[in-house]
């Protein structure tokens, strides 16, 4: 398994699903993940509780390209494709699985359509190229639901991956592309330390807290939940909102983001007062204690492409802790909010309208024993055991796509280029200042180590 995230305590969404999924294969199979940074205790715990195997960078290109070529199965996610040879991928026998669940192209374009994604235009067609590689590579995709299968269904058909000899054999292609969401465990949330009222003092004891979990990110809007609570700052004075705004962000318009967001509500006048931003990161382990203090979970996004093909993570959390959902139109969850009535969804872009949905939600929502239970039906369903049976299933016996090795399959991937594209130095500069301006020293510098990490194969001995 190829991951390109850290784990750890401090996982992000990618690190997480890596992980999860890898303790439910390792029941039945022998897997190694190599990460792009692993936490020395995490190495520890994988080998001696869970037989599993963990390498961190740096990882020497030619270990990398020999652990590949002894296991069956190679799990990619996002641009970890580019550490190993395409060789390596294209051999018979070698069955690839790509973990789609993450839409990481409609992301950068999310990000690159916006005036905070200046300088990312490059990073969007560099994400194209890795797209189409990783789906003429793949054997089997995992989509996170049937609306974001019905997207890659499309963009495998345009690249001729579905040709009549894989309908034959499988018409509605479920052996090609299948659902595997991120998932919760299998256990309710419980509390093993301090939490949101023990982290924000000014939170009192009859306060109703809600959370908006997971990172900013430029697709995402914070700025309606900001606009509405600043109407309900002084007829509903007892209505907290706690987002999370670690200062370490995944990538440069991330920071940005959470700095204007921050300047939003400095000049709302909520900021510390009814808005509070919590700007350490909450391990993974620990994350129940802050849904736990909560009342309600809270997720709102504009009407965009990303929203429309989305799988919002933090409202699987939210599921999960028995949190009633307030979020907007739009993607996934909104509508599985309204269907199995787990909360209210509002209009886009609407700071009264969500206004009022808070406080309806938090009026009617506490002790509601309906709800509940609905909600526990629903988290169950997104178990981790259950979402990666597909997954299990193909590993247990592994099949490679019926138009592989093919003479049209065989010249769409001759067609790849065997490398990334040559350095383009004064386009890298152009970036580099960019970036420095925008974000920082220490963003800057945290982008080149993961550019570098791509270039040199998840971290050549150096």
């Amino acid at each position: 398994m190829l991951c390109p995230d850290r784990l750890g305590s401090h996982m992000a969404g990618t690190g997480i699903r890596c992980w999860e999924l890898a303790k439910v294969l390792a029941g039945r199979h022998t897997v190694t993940i190599a990460a792009t940074q692993v936490a020395p205790e995490f190495t520890r715990e994988t080998s001696d509780v869970h037989g599993i195997q963990v390498l961190g960078a740096p990882v020497s290109a030619v270990r990398l390209a020999g652990m590949v070529a002894n296991h069956d199965i190679v799990y990619l996610q996002g641009q970890s494709h580019t550490w190993v040879p395409l060789s390596l991928l294209r051999q018979p026998g070698k069955h690839v699985v790509v973990d789609l669940t993450c839409p990481f192209p409609l992301e950068d374009l999310a990000v690159a359509a916006t005036p905070l994604g200046a300088g990312e235009a490059g990073v969007f067609q560099a994400t194209l190229a890795g797209l189409r590689r990783q789906l003429l590579l793949g054997d089997f995709f995992l989509a996170a639901h049937e609306r974001q299968r019905d997207f890659w269904l499309g963009m495998l058909l345009a690249l001729g991956r579905i040709q009549p000899a894989v309908a034959r054999h499988d018409s509605a292609l479920e052996q090609l592309i299948t659902v595997v969401p991120y998932g919760v465990p299998s256990q309710p949330p419980r509390r093993i330390g301090p939490g949101l009222r023990d982290t924000v003092p000014s939170i009192g004891p009859h306060d109703q807290v809600l959370y908006l979990g997971g990172g900013l990110h430029p697709w995402l809007d914070l700025g309606t939940p900001l606009r509405a609570m600043a109407m309900l700052a002084v007829r509903h004075p007892e209505v907290k909102l706690v987002f999370l705004a670690p200062a370490v962000s995944s990538r440069p318009a991330g920071k940005v983001a959470t700095e204007r967001a921050l300047g939003l509500a400095h000049s709302l006048g909520v900021l510390d007062r009814s808005v509070f931003a919590h700007r350490e990161w909450v391990p993974y382990a620990q994350r129940a204690d802050y849904l736990l203090d909560a009342a309600a979970g809270l997720s709102c996004h504009p009407p965009t492409l990303e929203t429309r093909f989305s799988f919002r993570i933090r409202v699987l959390d939210y599921l999960w802790a028995g949190l009633p959902v307030i979020t907007t139109e739009g993607d996934y969850f909104a509508e599985l909010v309204t269907t199995k009535r787990l909360g209210l969804v509002v209009p886009p872009g609407e700071p009264q309208a969500l206004a009022r949905a808070i406080v309806d939600v938090l009026a009617k929502t506490s002790g509601d024993k309906a709800l509940a239970s609905r909600m526990r039906s629903v988290a169950t369903n997104f178990q981790w055991l259950r979402v990666a049976q597909p997954l299990l299933d193909y590993c247990d016996s592994p099949q490679q796509a019926a138009d592989k090795f093919t003479p049209a399959w065989q010249r769409s991937v001759g067609s790849l280029p065997a490398s990334l594209p040559p350095i383009r130095p004064w386009r890298m500069l152009q970036q580099a200042i960019h970036s420095l301006r925008e974000t920082g020293t220490s963003a800057t510098y945290r982008r080149t180590r993961r550019w570098l990490s791509q270039r040199l194969g998840a971290g050549r001995d150096r």
